[in-house]
């Protein structure tokens, strides 16, 4: 919740209701700076997503952290103008590229991905949304302990 708070003024700004989901979670453990650092990275793309909003249109950018077992999965769904495809190569493309003072390019989602690589063992997965609107960063890692 602290990290959302730090989206508050940014969202609204933009005319961006952030709203989160819980489900099966009662605890978590983990390196606390890896999971903001990997949060305040995804969210930031996802705000990014958005053209800017026409006078009185509300749109939401939903985080659901769902707990199954020792298995936890962090959603970011947002409804913005970006593909799937176009995240991956920002993701994957960033580190290899010549390029990369591109302002089109992503630093935050690379280093996103490697966080939860390298730092909670996991993956990271990024969909176009069913409704064919924006993209769900999808995040998946065991907790240490349960």
């Amino acid at each position: 919740e602290k990290i959302i708070t730090l989206y508050d003024y940014r969202a609204n700004k933009s005319n961006i209701a952030i709203r989160l989901f819980l489900e099966g979670i009662d605890s978590a453990y983990g390196k606390p700076s890896d999971i903001y650092q990997i949060m305040n990275n995804l969210i930031a793309h996802s705000i990014n997503n958005y053209d800017e909003p026409s006078e009185g249109t509300l749109r939401y950018l939903d985080i659901t952290i769902i707990g199954e077992g020792r298995q936890r999965t962090i959603k970011i769904k947002d409804y913005g103008n970006t593909t799937a495809t176009e995240a991956e190569k920002k993701i994957y493309g960033l580190f290899n590229e010549v390029t990369i003072n591109d302002p089109e390019s992503d630093l935050g989602l690379a280093i996103a991905q490697r966080l939860v690589q390298q730092k909670l063992q996991g993956s990271i997965v990024i969909t176009d949304n069913d409704d064919s609107t924006g993209t769900t960063a999808s995040i998946r890692f065991e907790t240490r302990l349960t």
